[in-house]
């Protein structure tokens, strides 16, 4: 019965080390995985958090968009569509100059967006979009997602093909 005791307490000790070894396996695997994620993403995604059309050389697609309609419907529609769209919302009006402020919400993070629309020229109009991050230093693509979505709910709003 002596010998009992001892060999409960080297048992427990045993049994802590091999848990303190999984958990320090654990550490590293969550460590590594997310420094390889880290990487993969910076490689796929510009480390930016601010997307402008016509602006940002990391998107050379997404470029200010032209519209036959006037500038009062054009603004109209974009007030719409951040009212409407569950993930965007409008957080500021300046209607004589035709600007919205708006965001753009995730799961876990929202972006602020302006929205400026201005007249052609030719009696349509032209838009363009600002999206940033409030937090971060890479948005992962977010803000150039952001102003597409936006540009594509505008264009079914105005019914454009």
């Amino acid at each position: 019965m002596a010998g009992r005791p001892q060999d409960t307490m080297s048992m427990k000790i045993a049994r802590r080390q091999k848990l303190a070894k999984r958990a320090r396996i654990v550490l590293l695997v969550v460590g590594l995985s997310f420094g390889a994620f880290t990487f993969v993403s910076m490689m796929i995604w510009p480390p930016i958090n601010h997307v402008s059309t016509g602006q940002t050389a990391q998107y050379p697609d997404i470029q200010p968009q032209s519209y036959r309609f006037s500038q009062a419907r054009v603004y109209n529609a974009a007030i719409e569509v951040l009212d409407a769209e569950r993930r965007f919302a409008v957080s500021e009006r300046h209607d004589e100059a035709h600007i919205v402020n708006g965001t753009a919400r995730t799961r876990f993070f929202t972006d602020d967006m302006v929205i400026r629309v201005q007249p052609n020229g030719d009696g349509g109009s032209i838009v363009f979009v600002s999206s940033r991050s409030r937090v971060g230093k890479s948005d992962f693509g977010q803000n150039a997602r952001n102003i597409r979505q936006f540009f594509a709910a505008l264009d079914r709003n105005l019914g454009v093909d």
